[in-house]
Formats: structure tokens, sequence, C-alpha cells
């Protein structure tokens, strides 16, 4: 079921305009998307928002959208359009019997709504529209949201309106690094220890005859490089069910090829007489790089791999003038090593009184 729905947008104020006052043009026009030839349609519109978004380059895509496809759940997706221009897309998965929406979740670290200059107004908006009367919604719960997603921004427009209840949780934090100007001045932040020991690394590597490297279409076929990464990432977690592994890979077939394609995913490896023995999977956002997943051949832990091309990625990203690595979710304790900064990540609840 699909339905359009004009509202009108705002400048400055929560409050909805009066429409009669307003040009057709500069009305916000809504659509639901449930069915997903539909949604797929937009592939070309909903690309070039992403282009013009800070958010994660992956996180935002289509592609990783329709991957996360929940059979328990139906396509919630809201389009807001001015004129010609798709302006918003909040990309949700609805439980028609509970009556609320959330963000698909599986392998992403951090959800957001995708807009066009980040414009809290028209967020808003949008989140009001998608709990109200006119929707099948009636509660959105909003999901590992960063301190600077749209999400948040939009928050502070309606927690004083009558009609909407907001509640927060607090989802623990992720670790980041921010990045200096060179990668000296990157290991000189770092203890002295954990310096020695990926100056190491990098020497055994070199004495060792392996190569670090980034890796591109144009020398490794996106299909065969799901095929490899879900080879090493299960010689770390051999010991996943075998659903969880089947999940897994049908994941990774879907959403990484076209990642790696279009250049939203650098890929940093390690090779060993021309063959990848550890990769290292980092998803383009704004201003850095999110190290999202990796793995390596059982034996060569003696190499420290890991060490290597997160050393490895950090290092291009300063070279391409980055400005942010981030580690996602998760606390492990060595994350602590390699980062100097931290963000609390939040579920925020919106649910319609009305």
């Amino acid at each position: 079921m699909n339905e359009t729905y004009n509202l009108s947008t705002h400048s400055s104020s929560p409050a909805t305009a009066t429409p009669s006052v307003m040009a057709d043009s500069d009305r916000l026009h809504y659509k639901i998307y449930s069915d997903f030839s539909e949604i797929k349609a937009l592939s070309q519109q909903w690309e070039n928002l992403v282009a013009t978004s800070q958010w994660n380059k992956v996180f935002a895509s289509l592609e990783w959208y329709l991957a996360n496809y929940d059979p328990t759940a139906e396509p919630y997706v809201i389009v807001a359009t001015r004129g010609a221009e798709m302006t918003c897309i909040l990309p949700l998965l609805l439980d028609r019997e509970a009556g609320f929406a959330i963000f698909p979740e599986y392998g992403n670290d951090y959800n957001d709504v995708l807009v066009r200059d980040s414009n809290p107004a028209l967020v808003a908006d949008l989140l009001r529209y998608a709990i109200s009367v006119e929707s099948p919604c009636r509660h959105l719960r909003l999901s590992r949201l960063r301190p600077d997603s749209n999400c948040l921004a939009a928050i502070s427009w309606l927690k004083d309106d009558p009609g909407i209840e907001c509640r927060y949780s607090d989802c623990g934090v992720c670790f980041y690094a921010e990045l200096p100007g060179t990668f000296e001045d990157y290991l000189a932040s770092l203890g002295q220890k954990f310096r020695r020991k990926i100056r190491r690394a990098f020497r055994d590597a070199t004495a060792g005859g392996l190569t670090i490297c980034e890796l591109y279409p144009r020398n490794l076929d996106p299909v065969e490089l799901s095929d490899i990464y879900f080879r090493l990432l299960m010689c770390r977690h051999s010991d996943q069910e075998l659903s969880e592994q089947e999940e897994a890979q049908v994941f990774v077939r879907e959403a990484l090829p076209p990642m790696f394609q279009k250049g939203s995913m650098r890929v940093f490896a390690v090779i060993e007489q021309g063959r990848i023995i550890a990769v290292l999977l980092a998803f383009v956002a704004g201003n850095g790089l999110l190290a999202w997943g990796s793995g390596f051949l059982t034996g060569c832990e003696c190499w420290s791999p890991g060490t290597m091309l997160i050393a490895f990625a950090i290092q291009q990203a300063i070279d391409a003038g980055l400005r942010e690595f981030d580690f996602g979710t998760g606390t492990e304790a060595y994350k602590k090593h390699w980062t100097n900064r931290e963000h609390k990540v939040t579920e925020v609840e919106l649910i319609s009184k009305c």
C-alpha cells in the first residue's frame, strides 16, 4: 500500500505552517513505500541523496536496506519530496501488528534518516508524519543514533509537542580516533608500548615478504571479495551456529559487492605470495572511515594482521585528509589502544498520543 500526503514545511518553528498560504512547490509531499519493487525503483534518486549526505555511505544505501530485509516485518520507507526533488528518506521496517517501526539493524553500527543539507526542521516534520493518524504506525524506535545524527537534531523540535511522547535510553558508547594531520603525529599520541607494537608489525611484514595494500574493483572482482571475506570471517568465528553462518553469508553476498564497486567501502588487505590472508573492511562516512569487519586465516596470528591493517587503514585515512576513524559499536578492550575520543549512542522512542 502506497499513500501520498501533502504537508507544509517550516523554517524556524516546529509548528506546521498553514497550507493555504504556501505555494505547492514549497510543500513537502510524503509518500509511504511498502512494496519492494517500488522501493527499488527509487535507486537513482536514493543514490543522489546519499551522495549529498554526511551519513555513512554504506548504512545509508538502498542496497544495505534491501539486504537487511526481515521477513517478520514489512518495508516502511517514508520519502519526502519538494517539487521534483527528493529531500528526505526514512528507511524503516514496520511491525504492523505491534504498531511500531524500527531501523533495520543487521550489521548496522549506526542509524539515521537520510536528508539533504541536514535540515532538522524537515526531519522533524517527517518524524511527526511517521506517527500521525494518517500513517499505519504510531510508535517509532530509533536506535543507535550518534550525537551528530539528523534524527537527534530533529528530536529537539518535537520534545515540546503535546501530541508526541519522547523517551530516551542510553545504548552505550563507541570509540573513535580524532585524526591529526600526519600519521607520525597519530603514532606519537599513542602509548609507547603500543606504538612499538605497531612499528614492529610493519617491520615483520616487510621481513616476511608480506604486502599491505588497498584493494580496488579493478583488481578484485566484488563478488569474489565477498567470498574471500566470508571465508576469512569464518576462520575467526567458526563456532557460530550454522543458521548464523548462513544468515551472515547471505548478507555479505548481497550487501558488500555493490558497496565495494561504488567506493562506499574501502578494503585493506595483507597478501602473502599472491594470496589474501587478511582483510579489513572500512565504510566511508562524510569525514572519516568506520572499521566494520575483518578476518584472517587461521595460523597467521603471528603476523598481527589486525594491528597491521588497522594502522595501515588509519594511515590511508590521514593521507586522504579524513578526520575520524571510528571503531563502531562494541566496547572491546583493544579499541581503547587506538582511540582518543568516544561518543554516546542513543535510542529514542517517539509515541503518538493522538
